[in-house]
């Protein structure tokens, strides 16, 4: 049993420590550009966005990528790893350059999906042209990152993390404020940041990937090893997408209630983020671990990392609780000093805290579906809360009942309740351990 916990926190803990440097880099990030105009704020804000929802397909493609990579470094093919990653990155990086093209040729297409303000429109429009050439190297760091997490290796992500936080952070001083000889650019040195950044990031990750894995070429066929990262891969892109499209209908929910919810909302957002960021490390690490054990076809390691993983979460999410309920103004007070939206943000937290239990189980049984062959269910899963729960409740209560906020803050805690019941009868109509665990005896037979 210590040898099963030591194997998850060596992988989920540089999981952690990534978390809390992109959280604490986007902190200070945003506090920067804060000290700048309103236009140049909602510039960077709604062109980090964007560029981030166009990177959800790259985004699922890592989650394939970790998939079968580990499928095969458990099995002891590093050829098929390298094959993995090497035709992933052929198959993705043109569609990365195609989405590349369409952003700089018609910015303005893509800002008027979140704002029809022409006056933000056209402040955005040259932010958004800049982020657009992050998009193929963004694409590139994903698979990679995939690639070493499938091998179990998830500190050398971490330290990729800290390159492109550190230069981001530094550079991003520099060329906003000027200094050194370099004059003030403004949200421009922000934009020149965050993309020598990501650029100094990809670099990093290139380079360890030759020292750590200098033999693999990557040679044989491809097209089984890319059907094989597809079917994870789009329907975990899917669940991105669902989810933001349900998030901007749950902002249009919250419009009647004013700016300072929608406020409070946000920054409520991040401070549940603080406390789960742990429970986030349980997404990569239950997908790696337990495609290990599938693609090492050892059913009492499945069966231990599943128990192990349920004990640690029910930890980690007791612990988020206990913050979320007696320290919920606290938490607000990091973000903000403002009093109305610490008082509606406090509600939304104290809601948060009991679906930390099902927020971390749902990850956990997730990842073990994907790679026990169930690849679609996770997102069936996540769209039949989103929509079938938080959004009918968000509209009824904002758009046609036009009744209390703490609806609004219920129906998100309903729907990841919903999820896990789902996931739960599943689990249990299917037989998806006991199914798993009969097929590695039926191979072990033959």
């Amino acid at each position: 049993m210590q040898s099963v916990r030591k194997k998850i926190l060596t992988i989920a803990g540089p999981i952690i420590l990534e978390n809390i440097l992109v959280f604490s880099a986007a902190l200070v990030t945003t506090a920067m550009v804060g000290r700048l105009s309103a236009m140049d704020i909602s510039a960077q804000s709604i062109s980090v966005r964007l560029v981030n929802t166009l990177m959800l397909l790259f985004k699922g493609m890592g989650v394939g990528v970790t998939v079968s990579t580990a499928y095969a470094h458990a099995a002891g093919d590093e050829e098929r790893c390298a094959r993995v990653l090497r035709r992933t990155l052929r198959f993705s990086l043109p569609i990365a350059f195609v989405l590349m093209g369409l952003v700089l040729a018609m910015p303005r297409v893509f800002i008027s999906a979140f704002t029809g303000d022409r006056a933000v429109i056209d402040a955005t429009e040259w932010y958004m042209r800049a982020l657009g050439f992050v998009i193929p190297v963004t694409c590139a760091h994903h698979l990679l990152v995939g690639s070493f997490n499938g091998h179990g290796d998830t500190r050398i992500p971490m330290y990729a993390g800290l390159v492109i936080n550190a230069v981001n952070i530094l550079l991003g001083m520099v060329l906003i404020f000027g200094g050194f000889g370099v004059p003030a650019m403004g949200i421009r040195g922000a934009a020149y940041a965050y993309l020598a950044a990501h650029a100094a990031g990809l670099v990093f990750l290139a380079a360890a990937r030759r020292i750590r894995h200098p033999a693999a070429s990557g040679a044989g066929p491809g097209g089984p090893v890319l059907r094989e990262v597809l079917t994870v891969g789009i329907p975990s892109a899917l669940e991105g997408l669902l989810f933001n499209a349900a998030m901007i209908v749950l902002s249009r929910a919250l419009s009647p209630y004013g700016p300072e919810s929608f406020a409070a909302y946000q920054l409520g957002i991040q401070a549940e983020n603080i406390c789960y960021m742990v429970g986030m490390a349980f997404v990569t690490t239950s997908t790696t671990l337990s495609a290990m054990a599938v693609g090492s076809r050892n059913g009492p390691l499945y069966t231990a990392y599943f128990r192990e993983l349920f004990r640690l979460g029910t930890a980690v999410a007791a612990a988020s609780a206990l913050i979320l309920l007696f320290l919920p103004e606290q938490l607000m007070r990091i973000l903000t000093d403002k009093r109305e939206l610490i008082a509606i943000g406090r509600f939304y937290l104290l809601a948060m805290a009991p679906a930390q239990f099902p927020q971390i189980y749902v990850n956990i049984l997730n990842g073990f579906l994907r790679s026990s062959g169930w690849k679609r269910v996770p997102m069936c899963v996540i769209a039949a809360g989103l929509w079938l729960v938080r959004v009918p409740v968000a509209c009824l209560a904002g758009l046609v009942l036009h009744g209390s906020i703490l609806w609004i803050w219920a129906g998100i805690a309903m729907d990841q309740f919903t999820r896990l019941a789902i996931l739960l009868v599943f689990y249990r109509r299917k037989r998806v351990i006991e199914t798993t665990l009969a097929s590695f005896a039926a191979e072990q037979k033959v």
